[in-house]
Protein backbone atom coordinates (compact mmCIF):
# COMPACT_ATOMS: atom_id res chain seq x y z
CA UNK A 1 0.00 0.00 0.00
CA UNK A 2 1.16 3.27 -0.93
CA UNK A 3 2.23 6.16 1.53
CA UNK A 4 -0.38 8.53 2.48
CA UNK A 5 2.44 11.62 2.83
CA UNK A 6 -0.28 14.46 3.16
CA UNK A 7 -2.50 12.75 5.48
CA UNK A 8 1.05 11.77 7.58
CA UNK A 9 1.82 15.25 7.43
CA UNK A 10 -1.74 16.33 9.23
CA UNK A 11 -1.29 14.35 12.80
CA UNK A 12 -0.75 17.13 15.25
CA UNK A 13 1.95 15.48 16.73
CA UNK A 14 5.76 14.37 15.62
CA UNK A 15 5.84 10.85 17.88
CA UNK A 16 3.10 10.39 15.52
CA UNK A 17 4.27 11.32 12.14
CA UNK A 18 7.43 9.53 12.82
CA UNK A 19 5.32 6.06 13.62
CA UNK A 20 3.61 6.47 10.65
CA UNK A 21 6.83 6.89 8.89
CA UNK A 22 8.67 3.81 10.58
CA UNK A 23 9.52 2.40 7.30
CA UNK A 24 11.57 5.40 6.41
CA UNK A 25 12.80 5.76 10.10
CA UNK A 26 16.35 4.38 11.36
CA UNK A 27 16.03 3.45 15.32
CA UNK A 28 19.10 3.65 17.14
CA UNK A 29 18.80 0.12 18.49
CA UNK A 30 19.14 -1.51 15.03
CA UNK A 31 21.31 1.73 13.63
CA UNK A 32 23.80 1.19 11.61
CA UNK A 33 26.95 3.25 10.26
CA UNK A 34 26.62 1.38 6.78
CA UNK A 35 23.03 2.93 6.49
CA UNK A 36 23.47 6.04 4.66
CA UNK A 37 20.71 8.25 6.54
CA UNK A 38 20.66 12.35 7.40
CA UNK A 39 18.96 13.64 10.73
CA UNK A 40 16.29 15.63 9.10
CA UNK A 41 15.10 18.75 11.31
CA UNK A 42 14.18 22.41 10.39
CA UNK A 43 15.52 25.68 10.83
CA UNK A 44 12.64 26.95 12.05
CA UNK A 45 12.94 24.39 15.22
CA UNK A 46 16.49 24.75 15.29
CA UNK A 47 16.22 28.38 16.07
CA UNK A 48 13.22 27.52 18.78
CA UNK A 49 15.67 25.81 20.39
CA UNK A 50 14.12 22.14 19.57
CA UNK A 51 16.08 19.23 18.36
CA UNK A 52 13.29 17.36 16.97
CA UNK A 53 13.44 15.90 14.22
CA UNK A 54 14.42 11.63 12.81
CA UNK A 55 17.22 9.76 11.41
CA UNK A 56 15.86 9.48 7.69
CA UNK A 57 16.71 5.94 5.99
CA UNK A 58 18.12 7.57 2.58
CA UNK A 59 17.68 3.95 0.75
CA UNK A 60 14.32 3.45 2.46
CA UNK A 61 13.06 6.66 0.33
CA UNK A 62 14.30 4.74 -2.79
CA UNK A 63 14.97 8.42 -4.69
CA UNK A 64 15.14 12.33 -3.98
CA UNK A 65 11.28 12.91 -4.13
CA UNK A 66 9.86 10.21 -1.62
CA UNK A 67 13.33 11.37 0.78
CA UNK A 68 11.34 14.88 0.65
CA UNK A 69 7.98 14.20 0.90
CA UNK A 70 9.02 12.29 3.68
CA UNK A 71 10.87 15.09 5.37
CA UNK A 72 7.59 17.39 4.28
CA UNK A 73 5.77 14.66 6.22
CA UNK A 74 7.31 14.16 9.45
CA UNK A 75 7.46 17.71 9.74
CA UNK A 76 4.10 18.89 8.68
CA UNK A 77 3.09 21.19 11.37
CA UNK A 78 5.23 23.71 9.54
CA UNK A 79 3.78 24.84 6.56
CA UNK A 80 6.96 25.13 4.17
CA UNK A 81 9.48 23.56 6.52
CA UNK A 82 13.25 24.16 5.65
CA UNK A 83 14.79 21.61 5.99
CA UNK A 84 18.33 21.19 8.33
CA UNK A 85 20.03 17.72 7.86
CA UNK A 86 22.06 18.21 11.52
CA UNK A 87 23.96 14.94 11.29
CA UNK A 88 24.52 12.09 8.42
CA UNK A 89 25.97 8.04 8.56
CA UNK A 90 26.67 5.97 6.33
CA UNK A 91 28.37 8.07 3.78
CA UNK A 92 31.35 10.03 3.26
CA UNK A 93 31.37 13.58 4.78
CA UNK A 94 32.57 15.07 1.67
CA UNK A 95 29.10 14.38 0.57
CA UNK A 96 27.09 15.85 3.47
CA UNK A 97 25.66 19.27 3.14
CA UNK A 98 23.44 20.71 6.17
CA UNK A 99 20.74 21.87 3.64
CA UNK A 100 21.36 20.48 0.50
CA UNK A 101 23.22 18.04 -1.63
CA UNK A 102 20.32 15.60 -1.60
CA UNK A 103 21.20 14.81 -6.16
CA UNK A 104 24.95 13.82 -4.69
CA UNK A 105 23.24 11.62 -2.25
CA UNK A 106 21.36 9.75 -4.19
CA UNK A 107 24.13 9.45 -7.32
CA UNK A 108 26.57 7.74 -4.24
CA UNK A 109 23.41 5.16 -3.05
CA UNK A 110 22.85 4.17 -6.58
CA UNK A 111 26.77 3.57 -6.93
CA UNK A 112 26.67 1.92 -3.45
CA UNK A 113 23.92 -0.34 -4.13
CA UNK A 114 25.59 -1.95 -6.85
CA UNK A 115 28.99 -1.82 -5.35
CA UNK A 116 30.80 -4.87 -3.36
CA UNK A 117 32.74 -2.58 -1.48
CA UNK A 118 31.28 -0.13 0.14
CA UNK A 119 34.12 0.96 2.54
CA UNK A 120 35.90 1.21 -0.58
CA UNK A 121 33.63 3.16 -2.68
CA UNK A 122 33.82 6.06 0.27
CA UNK A 123 37.65 5.96 0.30
CA UNK A 124 37.35 6.85 -3.32
CA UNK A 125 35.62 9.85 -2.83
CA UNK A 126 38.26 11.46 -0.27
CA UNK A 127 40.53 11.03 -2.94
CA UNK A 128 38.12 11.65 -6.66
CA UNK A 129 35.33 13.73 -7.39
CA UNK A 130 31.71 12.41 -7.58
CA UNK A 131 31.62 12.50 -11.15
CA UNK A 132 34.51 9.75 -10.88
CA UNK A 133 31.84 7.17 -9.75
CA UNK A 134 31.41 5.59 -12.82
CA UNK A 135 35.63 4.96 -12.94
CA UNK A 136 35.60 2.98 -9.80
CA UNK A 137 36.16 -0.26 -11.07
CA UNK A 138 39.27 0.82 -13.22
CA UNK A 139 40.70 2.75 -10.40
CA UNK A 140 39.98 0.17 -7.63
CA UNK A 141 43.07 -1.64 -7.16
CA UNK A 142 42.37 -3.46 -4.15
CA UNK A 143 42.80 -3.54 -0.06
CA UNK A 144 46.62 -3.33 1.53
CA UNK A 145 48.11 -3.11 5.06
CA UNK A 146 49.76 -0.05 3.59
CA UNK A 147 51.67 1.18 0.53
CA UNK A 148 55.07 -0.93 1.03
CA UNK A 149 52.78 -4.13 1.22
CA UNK A 150 51.54 -2.68 -2.06
CA UNK A 151 54.66 -2.22 -3.61
CA UNK A 152 55.82 -5.83 -2.51
CA UNK A 153 52.48 -7.41 -4.02
CA UNK A 154 53.09 -4.85 -7.61
CA UNK A 155 57.01 -6.38 -7.69
CA UNK A 156 55.44 -10.19 -7.13
CA UNK A 157 53.26 -9.99 -9.56
CA UNK A 158 55.01 -8.39 -12.74
CA UNK A 159 58.16 -10.94 -11.74
CA UNK A 160 60.45 -7.96 -12.00
CA UNK A 161 63.74 -9.30 -9.95
CA UNK A 162 63.39 -13.13 -11.68
CA UNK A 163 66.54 -12.26 -13.47
CA UNK A 164 68.12 -9.94 -11.19
CA UNK A 165 69.79 -13.34 -9.07
CA UNK A 166 71.28 -12.14 -5.89
CA UNK A 167 70.90 -8.59 -6.66
CA UNK A 168 67.20 -9.23 -5.65
CA UNK A 169 67.86 -9.27 -2.21
CA UNK A 170 68.87 -5.88 -1.97
CA UNK A 171 65.76 -4.03 -3.32
CA UNK A 172 64.76 -0.94 -1.68
CA UNK A 173 60.78 -1.48 -1.34
CA UNK A 174 60.16 1.44 0.24
CA UNK A 175 61.94 3.38 -1.70
CA UNK A 176 59.71 1.92 -4.94
CA UNK A 177 56.38 2.03 -2.81
CA UNK A 178 57.64 6.05 -2.50
CA UNK A 179 57.62 6.21 -6.08
CA UNK A 180 54.19 4.30 -7.50
CA UNK A 181 52.15 6.60 -4.82
CA UNK A 182 53.83 9.72 -6.08
CA UNK A 183 53.63 9.07 -9.96
CA UNK A 184 50.28 6.65 -10.36
CA UNK A 185 48.28 5.36 -6.94
CA UNK A 186 46.67 6.55 -3.88
CA UNK A 187 46.31 4.86 -0.96
CA UNK A 188 43.24 5.97 1.62
CA UNK A 189 41.64 4.36 4.33
CA UNK A 190 43.95 0.40 3.63
CA UNK A 191 42.74 0.74 -0.04
CA UNK A 192 44.79 1.14 -3.07
CA UNK A 193 43.21 3.26 -6.27
CA UNK A 194 45.42 4.13 -9.75
CA UNK A 195 45.23 7.86 -9.89
CA UNK A 196 46.63 8.25 -13.41
CA UNK A 197 45.54 8.44 -16.80
CA UNK A 198 43.26 5.61 -17.60
CA UNK A 199 43.28 5.85 -21.51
Amino acid sequence: METNFNEIAKLKEINAREAALKQYIVYEKVYSDVIPALYVSTYAKYNAGYLTGAWINLQACKDKETFFKVCRALHGDEEYPELMFQDFRGFPKELYSECGGVDNLYTYIEALESCENPEALAAFLEYFELDDLCEFEDRFIGPFDSEVDFAYDYVDNRNFKKDAGELALYFNYEAYARDLFINNYVFINGFVFFKGNLK
